[in-house]
């Protein structure tokens, strides 16, 4: 199967890799073109001011080298393709304040993106192409929820084609929610989404995680996600779990797995969940990164086994994790700064973006091998991982350019991995001056400085190979006479490769 190749990639850059050669792997811590397509009116236009924001085998070495939202519409005006019943190309949602997206595709190639407005008041909304999602005319999008703020909306879809969300809300005060929303058909049709309140689950307080997928379906359409609870009495990393009827509160169960995390992402083969998470606690900063799974009762912490800070990490930064049909588990992450007491081996790879692997054996840390791969800063604002038949597909994200990397086979091998652009701050800037943007937020006087900021980026595989990225793009300005750098709404682009 080719997943997909730099001269697929119409409405991308090609690039030449940038990686160092890599070394050995061993353990990780060392201690044990945005162009094409069109414009999408999809979710509402935002016009062009913008608003006031709501808010490998040896084990002791190193990894080898705020304003109002717009109402939803139906699509925008498409721009022109090369030939083929698809073509690659971009769409840019101008929906004032677009945040975090999720994406996915069901198994009939229909592709589904959730996303929040970061403003007040805050919209959850729903967005749906069946085919050539370059073409902004051929997205459909719907208001799911109103509140104060929104946080980020989590969405996975089961085998029988139901859409299921998570996401948080506020409307001040104590007034906090975590909603579960869910939809069997026709999705567009914002009443045919039924939701529930699900924070009585957790006494009322938790933080969900700020990076990576803690939201997960299993085989059997079992859903599973995680929160934050250390910082409330007898709280700590609890897991919720629900097997069937999620919109009954009571068929839903809660229970704290661990007491140290606060960055983890999920995964589900079969009935089995894999989890990538940090050591955190409520008195140390974390330091690493644990392995741990769990194939049955996983609301029990003694049903969970642990391969125990085997990856350096500064606790700050994007992780993933996917898993294979033949259960062999990927994982990704930006190291961050690692640390003082590391190897200087450990060290320089602060900052660096970190692929490892285990095909069997994985609470065994022989059983991992790894490489750094692209540049310091690459996945800083975010990093996103798709599997298909063992082919892995990244969305790396720093402020200045999103790009991909993809390998479609042999993943574990730094040689088979290649990239290209997705998107940059300066195709972005050649359509959208953000000086034009911004010009009314100085009060009498344009600004001193604009620029757009990427982030939050998400990748999504059809099953015939098809690639869709979708992330956000806020703007910073700077008055005259003012060294303050001031955070301003911006858009949502999307990038779809046949």
């Amino acid at each position: 199967m080719v997943l997909v190749s730099t001269t697929a990639y119409v409405a991308c850059q090609s690039s030449t890799d940038d990686r160092e050669p890599a070394g050995g792997a061993g353990s990780p811590s060392g201690a044990s073109g945005a162009g094409g397509g069109g414009k999408s009116g999809a979710s509402g236009s935002s016009g062009t001011g913008t608003g006031e924001a709501g808010e490998g085998s040896d084990p002791s070495g190193e990894a080898g080298s705020g304003g109002s939202a717009g109402e939803a519409g139906s699509g925008g005006e498409a721009g022109e393709a090369p030939g083929g019943s698809e073509s690659a190309g971009a769409v840019t949602f101008e929906t004032f304040a677009f945040y975090q997206p999720s994406l996915l595709f069901d198994a009939d190639g229909v592709l589904h993106m959730a996303f929040n407005l970061n403003t007040g008041p805050s919209q959850v909304q729903y967005a749906r192409c069946a085919a050539d999602c370059g073409v902004g005319s051929n997205w459909e999008t719907t208001i799911i929820d109103t509140h104060n703020t929104t946080g980020r909306v989590r969405m996975v879809i089961g085998t029988d084609k139901r859409l299921h969300m998570i996401y948080d809300t506020s409307d001040g005060g104590s007034a906090s929610g975590l909603i579960y929303a869910t939809c069997a058909s026709d999705c567009t049709d914002a009443g045919n989404w039924v939701k529930t309140e699900l924070a009585s689950l957790f006494g009322g307080s938790w933080n969900s995680p700020s990076n990576g997928a803690p939201l997960v379906i299993d085989a059997n359409n079992r859903l599973t996600f995680t929160v934050d609870r250390k910082i409330w009495l007898n709280g700590g990393l609890t897991l919720a779990t629900c097997a069937a009827n999620c919109s009954t509160l009571s068929n839903w169960s809660a229970g704290t797995i661990r007491s140290g995390g606060t960055r983890t992402s999920l995964a589900a083969r079969g009935t089995t969940l894999h989890q990538l998470v940090d050591n955190d606690t409520t008195t140390t900063d974390a330091t690493a990164l644990s392995y741990r799974t769990c194939s049955a009762n996983c609301t029990n912490p003694a049903s969970w086994q642990e391969l125990p800070d085997m990856f350096a990490y500064d606790g700050l930064q994007a992780t993933a994790i996917a898993v294979t049909a033949n259960d062999e588990v990927r994982i990704v992450y930006n190291q961050g700064v690692s640390g003082a007491n590391q190897s200087a081996a450990v060290k320089a790879q602060d900052n660096k973006m970190l692929i490892w692997g285990c095909d069997a054996d994985c609470l065994d840390a022989k059983s991992w091998s790894g490489f750094s791969i692209g540049n310091a800063g690459d996945g800083a604002e975010g990093i996103a991982m798709a599997e298909l038949g063992g082919a892995l597909v990244l969305s790396v994200t720093n402020t200045s350019r999103v790009l991909t990397r993809y390998c479609t086979e042999n993943c574990l091998v730094d040689s088979n991995w290649d990239e290209a652009i997705i998107d940059s701050t300066d195709e972005l800037t050649a359509t959208y001056d953000p000086y034009t943007l911004t010009a009314t937020t100085c009060v009498d006087r344009p600004p001193q400085s604009a620029t757009w900021h990427l982030q939050q980026g998400a990748v999504a595989i059809r099953p015939d190979g098809a690639l869709a990225f979708a992330h956000a793009a806020y703007l910073l300005r700077t008055c005259p006479l003012s060294s303050t750098v001031d955070y301003r709404p911006g858009y949502g682009r999307l990038v779809f490769a046949p």
